[in-house]
């Protein structure tokens, strides 16, 4: 099948379809060779070789393997399952890659639409993190025009803060057009870059990266707005590999209760003391029930044993020069692999979902019987 590519304004086409060939060619996901074309309307047809035997497409999503993946491939247990991940090439607002992201899928380009400039990923890959620092990547505060948590004796200051702003830029202006929705009135966060290689990375247990989790930030509460993250690989020859489980509304039917969230909702001294607190006038965040709740589910799912062997988990492979989208507050993900990976952030209205039903405010809302956004 012949693919059709729809490049933004002022781009190469020529180059940006044989680019999108490329990136298509290389997409792994385990052992499987995944056949990958992009139609007119954006939909992927895609199919895979498993065994010597043809898996034919189907529903426009992409497939993958299932099972236990922390035992050696010869005894792992698969299930060859449908995974809701959208390959998009065509760079026009749609109702459908909204639909995709509110219900737990991933939105995925085989080639960034927003590309890393050559000199500035040269720095970036010669860019180290501090050592023995407590945070977990560099990061760049765009309302600042601010980067922490760098090695200044490796990388130039001014230099690594006009790379890190340029990526924001353009990423922020590549959703202003693809996602407006999400963008109006939304909060923009930080963007980060990731240099450090995510396998055996030593970190306590609620900051580790390869343990399936939701995220949920201490320091900046959301009242149940969502948590939109954009990423792309500019590793030049690794894939980027995560773990994904089911999406927020099984999972929470499933594991809310036990989490605590009865608790949440009828609040605690301690956020009732910080109220007083921060109504005096001293710098305290003042988090919703919501968002007390989603702290300590961060931290639950990610100590919880059972969970963390016995859930479904989808496994992907995002090559170098890929980029993807995903709402981490609705997604169960964790990565085992990989370095060299930038991310922005913005924190997306609630009201401004396609369907608010889908945000996790409201799912908790139904289970608990209680508003949490206070």
């Amino acid at each position: 099948m012949k693919a059709s590519v729809r490049a933004r304004s002022g781009d190469n086409k020529t180059e940006f379809a044989t680019r999108m060939r490329t990136q298509r060619a290389r997409l792994r996901i385990l052992s499987i060779k995944f056949i990958v074309a992009v139609s007119p309307c954006a939909w992927p047809e895609a199919g895979f070789r498993l065994g010597g035997d043809f898996y034919p497409p189907a529903g426009g999503c992409l497939a993958c393997l299932a099972g236990d993946f922390s035992n050696p491939p010869t005894t792992r247990r698969t299930l060859i399952v449908r995974m809701n991940l959208l390959t998009v090439a065509d760079l026009r607002p749609h109702d459908e890659y909204y639909r995709r992201l509110e219900q737990g899928g991933i939105v995925y380009f085989p080639v960034s639409p927003f590309p890393v400039p050559a000199d500035d990923q040269d720095l970036l890959l010669k860019t180290a993190q501090t050592s023995g620092s407590h945070h977990k990547n560099i990061a760049y505060r765009p309302a600042e025009d601010r980067v922490s948590n760098f090695d200044s004796s490796a990388a130039d200051p001014e230099r690594l803060r006009a790379a890190l702003r340029g990526f924001s830029q353009r990423t922020l202006a590549f959703l202003r057009e693809v996602f407006p929705r999400y963008m109006e009135n939304c909060r923009i966060d930080y963007a980060s870059f990731r240099p450090q290689e995510e396998e055996g990375r030593d970190l306590p247990l609620n900051k580790r990266n390869d343990l399936l989790h939701v995220d949920a930030f201490p320091t900046r509460p959301t009242k149940g707005d969502m948590i939109l993250r954009t990423f792309t690989n500019i590793n030049p020859s690794k894939e980027r590999v995560w773990i994904v489980s089911d999406p927020f509304r099984p999972l929470a039917e499933r594991y809310a209760q036990q989490a605590g969230l009865a608790r949440a909702a009828q609040g605690s001294l301690l956020a009732t003391a910080s109220g007083l607190l921060s109504s005096l006038g001293l710098p305290l965040k003042q988090r919703s029930a919501y968002d007390r709740f989603m702290l300590s589910f961060h931290d639950w799912l990610k100590a919880n044993e059972d969970y963390q062997k016995n859930c479904p988990k989808y496994r992907f492979e995002f090559p170098p020069g890929s980029a993807w989208m995903v709402f981490t507050d609705v997604v169960p993900h964790a990565v085992l692999s990989g370095r060299y990976a930038l991310e922005q952030t913005i924190m997306v209205r609630k009201e401004n979902l396609l369907s608010t039903a889908d945000a996790p405010i409201r799912i908790l809302e139904n289970l608990c019987g209680q508003p949490l956004a206070g």
